[in-house]
Order: C-alpha cells, then sequence, then structure tokens
C-alpha cells in the first residue's frame, strides 16, 4: 500500500515543471589506489535534491544527469571488460548532483582484475567517458546481483519515511561489501548521514 501511495504522489510531483539547476561539474582527484574501504565512503555533492518535495519549487531538475546508476554501471562494466576480461566492480557512486529519477552528472566507479593484478577506475560525465585509468588494487571486486535494482525504487522506499520527510539527498551508490559478502545500496542525505541495504 505504502509503495502504491508513493507511486501516486511521485506521478503527481513528476508532472509539475520543478527547479531547473545549472550545474558546475568539479574535477576529480585522480585516484592512485582502491580499497572496498574507499567504496564506502560517498562524495558528496553541492547539490541537495529534497527527497519529498513538496511542491514544484523543492523538485530539482539536472539536465546534465544523463544516466540512472544502472544505466551508467552496464556501459562501465564493458568498457571495463574491453580493459580485462575478468573485470568485476569494486564500487559506483555518483560525483554529481542526484534526481529523485535515480540519474546523476557525474559516475565514478572502480573495477578489479585478478589477471592483471590491478584495478580500473572510470569516471562518466554526462553520457561520455571522461577518464581512465588503472590503478592499485587493494581489494577485489565482486560480480553484481543477476537482475540490478532501481535506483528510483531505492530512492522512493527511503523518501516515504517520517524520518527523511525533510531531508535531502546529495549522493547515492552501491559497493561490495567484503564482510557480509554482499552489494550494498547507499544514499548520502544531507551530506552527513548515510543510509544503506543490502541490494
Amino acid at each position: 500500500m505504502l509503495l502504491i501511495m508513493s507511486l501516486v504522489r511521485w506521478r503527481v510531483i513528476e508532472r509539475e515543471k520543478g527547479v531547473v539547476v545549472t550545474e558546475s561539474l568539479v574535477d576529480l582527484a585522480e585516484i592512485k589506489s582502491a580499497s572496498a574501504v574507499t567504496g564506502r565512503t560517498l562524495q558528496p555533492s553541492n547539490y541537495l535534491t529534497p527527497l519529498s518535495p513538496k511542491n514544484a519549487e523543492e523538485r530539482r531538475q539536472y539536465p546534465l544527469a544523463i544516466f540512472t546508476l544502472e544505466e551508467v554501471m552496464n556501459q562501465m562494466l564493458a568498457d571495463a571488460r574491453r580493459w580485462s576480461a575478468d573485470a568485476k566492480p569494486l564500487y559506483i557512486h555518483s560525483a554529481g548532483a542526484v534526481g529523485l529519477d535515480g540519474k546523476s552528472s557525474q559516475w565514478q566507479a572502480v573495477f578489479t582484475s585478478r589477471l592483471k593484478n590491478a584495478a580500473f577506475e572510470l569516471v562518466y560525465r554526462g553520457d561520455s567517458l571522461w577518464r581512465q585509468s588503472q590503478i592499485t588494487k587493494q581489494d577485489e571486486g565482486e560480480n553484481l546481483p543477476v537482475t540490478l535494482p532501481s535506483t528510483r525504487l531505492q530512492i522512493m522506499s527511503n523518501s516515504d519515511l517520517p524520518q527523511f520527510s525533510n531531508r535531502s539527498m546529495t549522493s547515492i551508490g552501491w559497493y561490495y561489501n567484503l564482510d557480509a559478502k554482499k552489494w550494498f545500496y547507499q544514499i548520502a542525505l544531507d551530506g552527513n548521514q548515510l543510509v544503506s541495504g543490502p541490494l
């Protein structure tokens, strides 16, 4: 019932135009090595997207946000497999503004390879590969679940919770948890709190 109410509310809000935000993308610092712990650290963007917009003024639209997390992950996985046939993701997170539709203007991911004994960083801006580099690997990545969850549904499932009704999202991501041996999603709220759960 809660999910049905959420979908109805979202459809009403989606029809409202909202505020179009012109984003200034930040150059990401080059990373030299990657670990599972690095993947748990989201980089909050400078743009706050209200999780439960009450009106059109609170709804944000980011024209540079092209891909959802699952869409860009499919593209990045193909890029990583060209680098090494055995590439497996370790983490992916937004590095730009994130809309309620789960789309972001910038994504950063790290894949690992046993064959190359290395990691591979990819950064997408909009719909284009912006940077790729081979880096030092500290941990092994793992295959994603066969069915990728919808980023939008992950956001929606948290937006209707009373404790998040006045909170704003700054970034989202997936990471492989070595201790639990599973993939987790995470959403950064107001830049200082994480909501996390298994995919």
